[in-house]
């Protein structure tokens, strides 16, 4: 097994530890969270097992409920913590990050690349960090930085 396949079945198994994390965190079982969420049972439970990463579709179900939206970027992240972090909504920008989103989809359908999840959600934190951070400017989606970042993640040369 190569170190990269390590590396992704590591990440693989983080994110379904976080899972487990949150659901004992808001004291929810699996059938709770699927019935919120609407993603299906089996999925939770391949997730939680470390067999796959979630979705985009998931992600995106947990991002968007009410009380679980807060958590999405903390099961995201590398950085382990004891409990779920919460970020409060007015805390995101949430049309911000829906466009970085949906920019770094565009932009890997573009290069016809794929990206494990974690380095996708990297990738987006990043970009949404650099635009929030950037107080003088308008909180807009650069798509030329969008995909020069797609290319630095694969190390590719323009």
């Amino acid at each position: 097994m190569t170190t990269a396949k390590k590396l992704e079945n590591s990440d693989v198994a983080e994110i379904g530890e976080k899972f487990k994390q949150l659901r004992a965190f808001l004291d929810l079982t699996r059938e709770d969270l699927a019935e919120m969420t609407g993603v299906p049972l089996g999925t939770l439970r391949g997730i939680e097992r470390g067999l796959h990463l979630p979705g985009f579709n998931v992600i995106d179900k947990i991002a968007n409920h009410a009380q679980l939206g807060q958590y999405v970027l903390w099961l995201l992240q590398d950085e382990a913590s004891e409990e779920p972090v919460a970020y409060h909504s007015s805390q995101l920008d949430r049309p911000l990050l829906v466009s970085v989103s949906e920019a770094v989809e565009e932009a890997l359908k573009k290069k016809r690349k794929k990206l494990p999840i974690v380095q996708k959600a990297e990738l987006i934190g990043y970009l949404y960090d650099q635009i929030c951070q950037n107080k003088d400017k308008q909180k807009t989606v650069d798509m030329a930085n969008v995909i020069q970042l797609v290319d630095f993640a694969f190390g590719m040369k323009k």
